[in-house]
């Protein structure tokens, strides 16, 4: 119906508050809870619950939050400043309930937060850190503050005839039980399966008021419920009550955040609101009229339950879905041929690159053999040359389409010939093989990749026959997924030349180049720090930690330029792909002011809640 998005997920959402999450959940609480700022496509925060940019204390400490007045959680009470702070002292409490590297964040950054009145917010830190507005403010859900009071209350009421000691009890019982000696065989006795326990756990659920995870949940794509899952969810809840009965202060009402019931209690404030919740089937949701700065343009958003990616596409086809926000790779073809649908590859937050030992006596110590390296690839071409596969060429050791790049310099061109005439002029010489040799060195290294990826082996295979273009020889070694070849060589003493590595990106460019910075070098003394290549430059160095200290977004975009271009001039690493997935959408879906929604754009369905759709 008009207004109404019927989105397609391949598995129940498994929580319904923040946290760890699963794709559905991601996209589910994006939808029920607002942050301060918003990331746009650029990752450029923008006021959500806040109403304009932080104001910043000159020596960086004290941030200033403005927030909108008129917003309201989805109980109808107002969203004020003291919800924000509230929710920022969960995320500073050692039971943070939210993502690990947004406690880990705010851990480590954040010193105190309060509101100064119910339209301020003023957060304290502990040193400057620029990354604070997207990182923190920009990930942070705003709870309600009274709804959590109210229900930690009630949890602890209703488990009155519970204490922490005895759960724990139990719950390690049945740990040591499910992983005793006995369980070592072929054929384990009773006990040794958490499913052995499910009862057990359930009646302590039941004791305690709190609802067990529906078994829904634990439905795989056979349509076979796993019983050990199932159980496995059963215990971590159990884990979740004991921690709130053993818990005081802020570390309870953290620990409370993973047993609300959101359909009786909301905590939220975001576009949508909760209306059903079929366990296996759909998630129902209705828009917000309370929201800020606009009630969304959808007035609902549905999303339905179906594991057989066959089926989905199906129901894309029919008219019966609009959107799969992640579609198997062997339904792109056909669904791509369909005129009426639109299907695209968007690159996900995660980049492969090649790292480079620069240590002294490796080959790529010297920056002339790693910046011909870089020259001798034509990522684009060895993309396009593995049939089938749609990857998207990485240039840069940040985000695709971040703010970091709009200064950056053009992206490096492959050219074969300067790389070349580069390290003749470095007095390299081509052996008899055509491989340039120097001082009795060959300009030679491996690279491993895991067994299970035929399509980065190939692609690997391709960027070789490039570099021995070059005279450059890379050897492409395929592990087995047993071997702990990868571990040892990002461990001190670091025994590699080049090696290939996925680091996941974060919201703000100060956590994807981080890992360059001398300081992060592995060494005897730190033997698994994040720098595995040891690259050390006073100069980038001195770049990246004014980066990160100073708030002006200009002057943060100039600096991400010169970090940039000094790491294609002395490259610590040459970035090779993002990891991307495929998305599918109905052509009756459109963006905000009617235009075609772009899925090849990095967080293309950041703005959701003001798509617009219509009947044909």
């Amino acid at each position: 119906m008009p207004g109404e998005l019927v989105v397609a997920v391949s598995a129940d959402p498994q929580r319904f508050i923040p946290g760890p999450i699963d794709d559905a959940t991601a996209l589910l609480n994006d939808l029920l809870y607002d942050p301060l700022y918003r990331l746009d496509r650029s990752l450029v925060p923008q006021p959500a619950v806040a109403s304009a940019l932080p104001e910043v204390s000159d020596d960086g400490l004290t941030w200033t939050v403005p927030i909108r007045t008129g917003g309201s959680f989805h109980t109808g009470e107002p969203i004020t400043a003291g919800d924000a702070a509230f929710s920022l002292r969960l995320a500073m409490s050692g039971a943070c309930p939210f993502a690990r590297d947004l406690c880990a964040a705010v851990a480590a950054n954040v010193k105190e937060a309060r509101a100064i009145d119910p339209a301020r917010l003023q957060v304290v830190l502990r040193a400057p850190w620029a990354p604070l507005l997207s990182q923190v403010l920009g990930a942070l859900p705003v709870l309600s503050e009274d709804a959590l009071r109210e229900v930690t209350a009630e949890v602890r009421d209703a488990a009155s005839g519970l204490d922490a000691a005895t759960l724990r009890e139990s719950i390690d019982r049945i740990t040591a039980e499910t992983n005793a000696e006995r369980c070592l065989v072929t054929a384990p006795p009773s006990g040794c399966r958490l499913a052995d326990h499910t009862a057990e756990l359930e009646e302590i659920l039941a004791e305690a008021g709190v609802a067990p995870p529906p078994v829904e949940r634990s439905v795989g794509a056979d349509e076979v419920i796993d019983e050990e899952d199932h159980a496995a969810a059963l215990l971590q809840v159990v884990v979740e009550l004991a921690g709130l009965l053993g818990a005081e202060g802020m570390d309870a009402f953290a620990a409370a955040v993973p047993l609300v019931d959101v359909a009786r209690r909301p905590l939220g404030g975001g576009p949508f609101r909760l209306e059903t919740y079929e366990p296996g089937r759909s998630v129902a949701l209705l828009r917000h009229d309370g929201h800020v700065p606009e009630p969304a343009s959808l007035e609902r958003i549905r999303m339905v339950v179906l594991r057989d990616p066959a089926v989905a596409a199906t129901a894309l086809r029919a008219g019966d879905v609009d959107w799969i926000a992640r579609l198997a790779p062997d339904q792109v073809a056909a669904l791509a041929a369909d005129p009426e649908i639109r299907v695209a590859a968007h690159p996900e937050p995660m980049i492969r690159s090649i790292i480079f030992n620069v240590r002294p006596g490796q080959i790529y110590a010297d920056p002339v053999t790693r910046r011909a390296f870089s020259l001798c690839l034509d990522r684009a071409a060895a993309a396009t040359a593995v049939p089938g596969w749609n990857a998207i060429p990485a240039v840069a050791a940040t985000s695709m389409g971040s703010w970091a790049l709009d200064d950056a310099a053009p992206a490096v061109e492959p050219d074969p010939a300067a790389a070349a005439a580069l390290l003749e002029r470095s007095g390299w010489q081509r052996d008899s093989e055509g491989i340039f040799t120097r001082a009795g060195v060959r300009l030679s290294s491996d690279v491993g990749v895991r067994t299970g990826r035929p399509d980065l082996l190939a692609f690997l295979r391709t960027a070789a026959d490039q570099l021995g273009g070059c005279g450059i020889e890379l050897e492409v070694r395929e592990l087995d997924l047993s071997t702990d070849v990868l571990l040892q060589q990002l461990q001190w003493p670091n025994q590699f030349d080049t090696l290939l590595v996925a680091r996941a990106l974060d919201s703000d460019p100060a956590a994807d180049v981080y890992a360059f910075e001398g300081s992060r070098a592995t060494s005897a003394d730190d033997p698994i720090g994040e720098n595995p290549g040891g690259h050390a430059s006073a100069a980038l160095d001195a770049i990246l930690a004014e980066a990160r200290s100073d708030t002006d977004h200009e002057t943060r975009t100039a600096l991400y330029a010169q970090a940039l271009t000094l790491m294609a001039q002395d490259p610590p690493s040459v970035p090779i792909l993002y990891d991307a997935s495929h998305a599918a959408i109905s052509d009756r879906v459109a963006g905000s002011e009617g235009e075609e929604i772009d899925l090849g754009a990095p967080r293309y369905a950041w703005d959701l809640w003001s798509w617009q759709r219509s009947d044909r």
